[in-house]
């Protein structure tokens, strides 16, 4: 393949295979870069770039791009290089993944290139596209054309030289005779018609002999005329016999290019490197994978902010400001994913909704965010109710939803596998009945049910049949007047589901706690409620070792270790988990 004076690195064999073949095509070519570690950070070196690539307008670029945010995770840059050669030096921030900088660098620099090759060549006085095989034929036919060529001019030139030669000879072997021709001679005519009279010499012969000079006739100079004279006999017999064979030809021609290649021979400069995945790189080839909070406001604002903006408090702390917000805006949403998830928003008409987590705008904790309509396509009416990170579709795995009005529905994952522009039905509803919440199961758990007014009811799946992606569902809780269903989630034993309630009471209580029954039934108190605490704001499942995330409607928010809050019964009131002013309330926990 090419070999470039720069170095660098080409990806595949296929372009140089359809270049040989076709006589056209087009080559990936990399700039080779290295990752090192200097005191536990992480840095990319860049050691050769592309052919006709400038180094000082791709490193202008690269601080381009990473001021403008377009590359994240480059703390610093430098270039380093010297005489001994290229080196630009880039800084990694901590935490952040070199193979995801250098897939972003390769994507929007120079840093990466496609080079063009074309085998084209005047043939007969005419431009022709060639393959591999006739560029080296027709090559082949111009150095046997140079042979041949060269071989008849320099037998051309052998045969003059030894036809002088001749004549030297003979005169050497008469040279009194001929000294004597010379001095009687009245003109060089005269002479030179006695020498050839004398000797049967051609003029040219004659001539050569009156430009003799006398340092010639010492017999060393008549020694070296008659080595010259064999020599060239010799050299006329290999030059005949040269263009007398044809194999004679193809073997000097070969011999040639053995000591041009033995003259010029340098080691390989350009690596040819196996392509090891497609060269078209994924959308999450370019995103740093990290862990992030993606919020939803009740008017349809979303953003997301790195988890790590997030300070932890103990509880009982007020929060720092976490989203700005209007006074008719509040926190519907908060969802822990990282920016490779897959999303799945569910709406309060039952739709199903795809984007990729990256796709969402990325904010500061205090930014409000953007219309959630730039992303999805919503109807009229139409508010996002949850939202859901997936890394994988499997079989063997069931989204359980719960309505607002205690109906229970279970289907398999790999029926929503398959993202439409425009959404798709999850769960056909009755009127005035909504989506409240999504759940990702094994098929065999446990599920509970909690109301705002504090009820709650622990059921097996088991109990719910799966059924069609569009399909109605079932009975999941016969609720009270006035109630209805405010959260959903997985019982696991020996976890503990925390609950907290629009004015900031909450507590940890045991599953086991909680008496199994069939799905259908009123339920059990979950949490005691004070008429001044107003309802239940969320649930969740939690360990020892989780923290949560408590969002109010003002837009403050905290975050909390789960061992901070008490372990209690289940008809219990709970304590004060977050302080909250008079106009604010607990919206949204994650």
């Amino acid at each position: 393949g090419p070999d470039f004076p720069t170095r660098g690195e080409i990806l595949g064999q296929e372009g140089i295979e359809e270049a040989y073949k076709s006589g056209k095509a087009k080559i990936t070519l990399r700039g080779r870069v290295s990752v090192t570690t200097l005191k536990e950070k992480e840095r990319l070196i860049i050691n050769e770039l592309p052919y006709q690539v400038n180094k000082a307008k791709l490193v202008e670029l690269i601080a381009e791009l990473a001021q403008n945010n377009r590359i994240k995770g480059i703390k610093n840059l430098r270039d380093e290089s010297d005489k001994g050669g290229l080196r630009v030096v880039i800084e990694l921030s901590r935490g952040t993944v070199p193979q995801i900088v250098l897939n972003q660098l390769y994507q929007y620099t120079p840093l990466q290139i496609t080079f063009g090759i074309i085998l084209l060549a005047v043939v007969e006085g005419k431009p022709r596209l060639l393959n591999l095989r006739e560029a080296i034929r027709f090559f082949l036919d111009h150095r046997k054309e140079v042979v041949t060529r060269r071989s008849a001019f320099l037998l051309r030139g052998e045969k003059k030289k030894a036809h002088i030669l001749e004549g030297l000879k003979r005169a050497l072997g008469a040279i009194d005779k001929v000294i004597e021709i010379i001095k009687s001679a009245v003109s060089p005519e005269e002479a030179k018609k006695g020498l050839t009279k004398l000797l049967h010499l051609s003029d040219v012969q004659a001539q050569a002999i009156l430009d003799m000079r006398l340092q010639r006739l010492t017999g060393l100079e008549r020694k070296r005329i008659d080595e010259d004279y064999r020599s060239s006999v010799a050299k006329i017999k290999e030059l005949e016999e040269l263009l007398a064979s044809e194999d004679k030809i193809w073997s000097t021609i070969k011999q040639e290019l053995l000591q041009i290649k033995e003259k010029y021979h340098e080691p390989r400069r350009t690596l040819i490197k196996k392509r090891e995945k497609p060269l078209i790189l994924r959308p999450e080839d370019l995103i740093i994978k990290e862990d992030i909070v993606i919020t939803v406001t009740s008017q349809g604002y979303i953003k997301y902010t790195p988890l790590k903006a997030y300070r932890r408090q103990a509880r009982g702390g007020k929060g720092a400001s976490g989203i700005a917000l209007t006074q008719m805006d509040g926190v519907d949403s908060l969802i822990l994913a990282h920016t490779h998830s897959t999303l799945l928003f569910f709406t309060n008409t039952g739709r199903i909704y795809w984007a990729m987590a990256y796709d969402i705008p990325e904010k500061r904790r205090s930014a409000k965010g953007r219309a959630i309509v730039n992303f999805l396509h919503l109807g009229e009416e139409e508010r996002v109710q949850t939202v859901f990170a997936l890394d994988k579709f499997e079989d063997e795995r069931f989204l359980l939803m719960a309505t607002r009005k205690g109906v229970v529905k279970k289907t398999s994952l790999t029926a929503y596998s398959r993202p439409q522009k425009g959404g798709i039905i999850g769960i056909r509803l009755k009127e005035e009945d909504e989506l409240v919440k999504v759940l990702l199961t094994s098929g065999e758990q446990d599920i509970m049910l909690c109301t705002k007014k504090g009820r709650a009811i622990l059921f097996s799946e088991n109990g719910v049949r799966p059924t069609q992606r569009a399909s109605r569902g079932v009975k999941g809780i016969s609720l009270a007047l006035n109630d209805e269903v405010a959260a959903a989630e997985v019982a696991e034993r020996g976890q503990a589901l925390f609950t907290i309630t629009r004015r900031g009471l909450g507590k940890r209580t045991l599953f086991s706690k909680y008496r199994k029954t069939k799905r259908g039934g009123k339920g059990v108190i979950n949490i005691r409620l004070i008429s001044e605490e107003g309802e239940v704001a969320g649930m969740k499942k939690v360990k020892n070792t989780d923290e949560i995330m408590v969002i109010t409607r003002n837009g403050r928010s905290v975050r909390i270790h789960a061992r901070g809050v008490p372990r209690i019964g289940r008809n219990t009131i709970g304590s004060r988990i977050v302080r909250l002013d008079e106009d604010d309330q607990v919206v949204s926990i994650g």
